[in-house]
């Protein structure tokens, strides 16, 4: 580094730009950018392709800041990650063939942020880094400087936005947080799990995805809207809410606030409402019968399709056995199935049906 700069400054102009760089990086950690942030920074800087490799996957971004593949193409140069971090990866970039020394400069300076910023990450995993995750989303620093502290802990900005998503499952796999570093992926920067009651609760910030593969462990998954880092309860409160329509047996088992749509409203509705309608009351007597959770599932089905032949397809079945199946279930409910007022009637039953079968929230 220091033979770098020596070389760099005899150039004048040079010397100059190297010092910007040096700032430049420095700025990355004052503000706890992320490897992300530091990959697509670098890469904007030197004004060609950088990216990192680890482990776990990685990131690769263009001079536009666009994303691709984090393998290292042709020409890159590259170099593994220093200090406590020595087997946490490598970090290369593509040198602009005009200046190979400002190129190096650039990779010794990424790899060390990137080394600073990996052991913040596993200091805040081995902390366990509930506290201030929990003080966030029960509101309890009124004071805004104590927030943003919390924040700070946390490795996370206070001009971020952000998302909880909450999980319910097998307690073992969802406290651990590597699995939901995992899950989340390196474009988005996850704490540690807390858990509140029977879910345990991670703070995201990245790119808006709707829930895909579940995280280890985990039946059911909700992610909540997206808030101010400062004051993460409402994301809170709004998966908490989403949570209630997820059902590990009636599915779906993932589901985001952003996309529930019209079920927003409905989602507000607590489970001892919920309970209180009749035909959810049916359908709850049903479901605890030897063959009712099948019927509940076919007319789950039916009601989502309006189509006896589309539900049959996805449950495998021929539509005259479906057929057969609904009016018996409609039967059993006191319902015609095939009323289209009726079939929208046991469509929101269902919903009301998984809110009442929900565990009890703790907000």
């Amino acid at each position: 580094m220091e033979g770098l700069l020596r070389r760099l400054s005899e150039g004048g102009e040079s010397g100059a730009d190297a010092l910007r760089v040096v700032s430049f990086f420095d700025k990355l950690q004052q503000f706890r950018a992320g490897i992300d942030e530091l990959v697509r920074s670098t890469a904007m800087l030197i004004g060609t392709e950088a990216g990192f490799a680890g482990p776990g996957g990685g990131c690769g971004f263009d001079s536009l800041g666009r994303a691709r593949p984090h393998d290292p193409p042709t020409g890159a140069i590259s170099t593994t990650i220093g200090g406590d971090t020595a087997d946490a990866g490598l970090v290369w970039v593509v040198p602009a063939s005009s200046d190979p020394d400002m190129a190096q400069l650039i990779l010794e300076r990424m790899s060390l942020t990137a080394a600073t910023i990996l052991i913040r990450q596993a200091d805040a995993a081995r902390l366990g880094d509930g506290e201030p995750l929990r003080m966030l989303i029960e509101a309890l620093p009124s004071i805004t400087e104590h927030r943003e502290e919390a924040l700070r802990r946390l490795g996370f900005r206070p001009d971020w936005r952000v998302r909880v998503v909450l999980a319910r499952g097998a307690s073992g796999p969802l406290s651990d947080p590597r699995g939901w570093r995992e899950w989340c992926g390196p474009e988005h920067r996850c704490t540690a799990p807390v858990r509140f009651g029977t879910a345990h609760a991670v703070l995201l910030h990245g790119p808006g995805t709707r829930p895909g593969t579940l995280p280890e462990g985990a039946e059911t998954v909700a992610v909540g809207a997206t808030a101010s880092a400062l004051s993460p309860r409402d994301s809170y409160l709004s998966a908490l809410r989403t949570l209630r329509l997820c059902s590990p047996v009636l599915g779906p088992r993932a589901l985001a606030h952003d996309a529930l749509g019209s079920l927003r409203c409905l989602a507000r509705v607590s489970p001892a409402e919920a309970a209180g309608s009749e035909l959810v009351q049916r359908m709850q007597l049903l479901v605890r019968t030897p063959v009712g959770l099948g019927e509940i599932l076919a007319l789950d089905a039916y009601c989502r399709h309006a189509n006896v032949r589309a539900a049959a397809t996805e449950l495998l079945l021929h539509h005259s056995s479906l057929g057969h199946r609904l009016k018996n279930v409609g039967a059993k409910l006191g319902i015609d199935v095939f009323d289209a007022v009726q079939r929208n009637d046991a469509w929101l039953a269902l919903q009301l049906l998984r809110i009442a079968e929900a565990e009890p929230d703790e907000a």
